[in-house]
C-alpha cells in the first residue's frame, strides 16, 4: 500500500489540497458490529455512464441505518488530519473543485453545519470560499436533485473541509451522470481555475476515449476513485493523466504513527485494457496502466463523521461507534436535539414518531448493537 504522503511534498501549498481529495472517496460509515451490513449508494450504471463510489451501511434487510439524535461520534477533521500528518490548513487562493452529476439543492447548508460543529472557519458563497456552479459554469439554472449523488457530494466537500480549511471550494453539477456531461463539467472545473479537481465516480472502461482528454488539464491535480468492486478497473480512474485514488481501512494503534491503515478488500485496483502507463509508472505487472497509484481511507466500515441536514437522507460515510478521544465539546453537541422544523410523515403525528423511535433505539441497545445514525442537523 502506498500512503498518499508519498505522492506529494506537503510542504508545496498544493500538497494539502491533493491529499484532500485522497479522502473524498467512496468511504467510511459505521462501527463494525454483528449482523452490518453495506452497500452502494448509487446504482450501476449502463454503458457511458458514470456512478458515484458512495456507500451506506444497512442491516441484514437493506435498511439504512438511522438514528433521530445527532450527531454521532467518528473521526473528526483533527484525527484525520493526524493519521496523514496534515498540519497546513491551506489558502483562499488554493480552489478544490468537486465534479459530480445532479443537484445538491442544500449543499451550501449541509456544509456550514459540518464546519460550525467542527469549528472549522464558514466557507460561504457570501465570503467567497464557496461556489456552486452547472456544467456550464453559471451560478444558477443547476440539475435537478438526486439524493443519492448528493451524498457522494457532501462527502467530498467535508472531506476537503476537514483537511484544506483554508481552501475555496467549488462544486460543478453534470445534468446527469452520464461521461457526456461530466466531462463538460470536468473543463468547466478547470476553466474556472481549480487547481484539484475531485471525481469521486466511475464506469466501465469500454468507449470512453473521447472523454479522456477532458481529465488532462496541465498544472491540475485530477483525482479520482479507484472504484468499490474489487478487481476490476474504472474510468476515469484508469486514464493516464489521473491520480487513481484506492481505499483502505484506517484505525488507530500503539505504534510510532499512531494509526494502522491496511488495504480495502473492495477497493478498485487491476490492469487497464485502454490506457497506456503514465510517465511515473515502471511496475511491469501490467502492460498497460496500473490502477491504483495511492490510497487513502475508503473502508465503509471506518468511522468518519458525516453530518447533514435533508430529512430524507439515509445514513452513509458516517461512523457512528463513540468515538474514545473526542472533544468534551464534541460530547455536549452529541446531546443536540434533531434540528428544528425537520419534515415528518404526514401520515404519522409526531408523538408516534417519538414513540416507534424510542422503541426501536431500546431494541438496538437491547441487542447489544450502538444506535445508529440518520443525523438530524
Amino acid at each position: 500500500m502506498v500512503l498518499p504522503s508519498t505522492l506529494v511534498n506537503l510542504s508545496h501549498p498544493l500538497a494539502t489540497a491533493v491529499l484532500v481529495i485522497l479522502l473524498c472517496h467512496s468511504a467510511g460509515a459505521v462501527a463494525i458490529a454483528p449482523l452490518l451490513r453495506e452497500k452502494p449508494v448509487c446504482a450501476q450504471a449502463s454503458a457511458s455512464m458514470a456512478r458515484c463510489h458512495a456507500h451506506i451501511v444497512t442491516d441484514p434487510a437493506g435498511r439504512p441505518i438511522w438514528n433521530a439524535h445527532a450527531p454521532v461520534a467518528g473521526f473528526t477533521p483533527g484525527d484525520l488530519r493526524d493519521a496523514y500528518k496534515v498540519t497546513a490548513t491551506g489558502v483562499s487562493s488554493t480552489i478544490i473543485a468537486i465534479v459530480a452529476a445532479y443537484g445538491y439543492d442544500s449543499a451550501d447548508s449541509d456544509l456550514a453545519i459540518y464546519r460550525s460543529f467542527f469549528g472549522l472557519p464558514p466557507c460561504t458563497k457570501e465570503n467567497g470560499c464557496f461556489h456552486k456552479f452547472n456544467q456550464r459554469g453559471e451560478e444558477s439554472g443547476y440539475p435537478a436533485q438526486n439524493l443519492d449523488w448528493a451524498q457522494d457530494s457532501a462527502i467530498d466537500l467535508e472531506m476537503a473541509s476537514a483537511m484544506c480549511p483554508g481552501c475555496t471550494l467549488y462544486l460543478v453539477e453534470a445534468d446527469v451522470n452520464s461521461f457526456a456531461n461530466l466531462s463538460a463539467a470536468e473543463n468547466t472545473a478547470a476553466a474556472l481555475g481549480a487547481h484539484v479537481i475531485s471525481n469521486s465516480y466511475g464506469g466501465d472502461e469500454p468507449n470512453t476515449q473521447r472523454f479522456e482528454s477532458s481529465y488532462h488539464h496541465a498544472g491540475v491535480a485530477v483525482v479520482a476513485s479507484s472504484g468499490d468492486r474489487g478487481y476490476i478497473v474504472q474510468f476515469p480512474a484508469s486514464s493516464t493523466y489521473v491520480v487513481a485514488v484506492g481505499g483502505t481501512h484506517l484505525s488507530h494503534s500503539g505504534n510510532k504513527r499512531g494509526w494502522m491503515e491496511s488495504a480495502w478488500r473492495d477497493g478498485g485496483s487491476g490492469c487497464s485494457a485502454i490506457y497506456a502507463k503514465p510517465p511515473f509508472q515502471h511496475d511491469t505487472g501490467c502492460p498497460k496502466r496500473t490502477v491504483a497509484d495511492v490510497a487513502a481511507i475508503a473502508d465503509p466500515f471506518t468511522r468518519r463523521c458525516h453530518l447533514r441536514s435533508h430529512p430524507r437522507w439515509r445514513i452513509g460515510m458516517a461512523r457512528i461507534r463513540r468515538h474514545k478521544r473526542r472533544s468534551a465539546d464534541h460530547r455536549g453537541h452529541l446531546r443536540g436535539e434533531r434540528r428544528q422544523g425537520a419534515r415528518q410523515p404526514r401520515s404519522v403525528s409526531p408523538q408516534k414518531i417519538a414513540v416507534r423511535r424510542e422503541d426501536r433505539q431500546q431494541r438496538h441497545m437491547r441487542s447489544g448493537l450502538p444506535v445508529y445514525g440518520r443525523q438530524g442537523l
